[in-house]
């Protein structure tokens, strides 16, 4: 049976280091708000904002409390930011808006978040995650740049050219990872969930009343599009459980995979499986130590040892077909 305070431990992230993330964050947005007064045009048939007027599309919350640009949800802690009320950060408006709106201050309350997990990536990468889920669709026409061929002689920034640049291979590459995901996605998953099902159970234990011996699913994250797993929270991805573990289910716990090839199914479902084996190792090592630490303190010698069980036949007869 895994304690209250085992759970407790193993649920608990490390101290989130806000002032280096929000740093991170910061030089995303303003990037972000440099490419777009270098990049905007009002539309044919449109109004400038009569609120931010284009001057600056995206703002952190507060600019004098750190944690109050982050807000906590059930998973991860996300970077809360804002745009233009009136435009919704777009820069301009139509003829209605324009005559209800005018002589109005902008108003800085149109609520928008980023996963903490973005903080990994580059400044320049950040920011095209920025523009492409803001500013990179087809109901946006304030740009006069095509990103699908742009034409980089019309820029006389040279900062504004080298992003452009970086977002038209990054854009590229999120394209393909989105179309990937939307015709593979429900397949790998039922692979996955014919592969990975638990049937052989230890003596003592049964199969798990939370995932029912399906510890993990996988799923679009749309924020970034790319393919992530949940593991159940309440076997940690062994899919059975001691018969006397009555406390209550934490629920999932949210992984990015470690390593991951768009470009093949084959290769997707192995890079999945590894990333599903070295979460479910790490908790048990995990476990492991805050038992032992526990078992130190009682003056005990060792403690339970939670082995790692391999994987099913079926998903392990995977591994050896040699993909890489």
């Amino acid at each position: 049976m895994i304690k209250k305070t085992h759970r407790k431990q193993l649920m608990d992230d490390p101290e989130i280091q806000y002032e280096k993330i929000h740093k991170r964050f910061t030089s995303a947005l303003n990037l972000v708000n440099y490419i777009f007064k270098s990049l905007f045009r009002v539309p044919k048939g449109y109004h400038l904002c009569p609120g931010c007027k284009a001057i600056e599309p995206l703002r952190l919350v507060n600019t004098k409390n750190i944690k109050s640009n982050f807000l906590s949800t059930k998973y991860e802690d996300v970077f809360f930011y804002c745009s233009c009320e009136i435009c919704e950060g777009k820069g301009y408006v139509d003829f209605a808006t324009n005559t209800m709106n005018q002589g109005e201050e902008s108003i800085w309350q149109n609520g928008l978040t980023l996963s903490i997990h973005a903080s990994n990536f580059k400044i320049k990468e950040i920011a095209s995650n920025i523009l492409y889920l803001i500013y990179d669709s087809d109901n946006y026409s304030g740009f006069d740049v095509n990103f699908k061929k742009p034409n980089l002689d019309k820029l006389k920034s040279k900062k504004a050219k080298e992003f452009v640049e970086y977002f038209y291979d990054y854009k590229n590459q999120r394209d393909k990872r989105k179309k990937f995901i939307e015709k593979k996605l429900e397949s790998l998953r039922s692979e996955i969930f014919n592969l990975i099902k638990i049937t052989d159970i230890p003596s003592g234990m049964i199969t798990c009343e939370f995932c029912k011996g399906q510890p993990i699913d996988i799923y679009h994250n749309t924020d970034f599009d790319t393919i992530e797993m949940d593991i159940c929270g309440k076997c940690y991805g062994f899919g059975y459980q001691s018969k006397k573990d009555s406390l209550p289910i934490y629920g999932k716990y949210g992984f990015h995979l470690i390593e991951y090839d768009y470009s093949s199914k084959k290769r997707m479902m192995k890079d999945i499986l590894v990333s599903f084996i070295v979460c479910r190792i790490n908790f048990a090592h995990k476990l492991n130590n805050i038992q032992d630490r526990e078992n130190k303190l009682k003056g005990k010698n060792g403690g339970a040892q939670h082995d790692y069980v391999g994987l099913p036949l079926k998903a392990s007869k995977y591994f050896s077909e040699g993909l890489h």
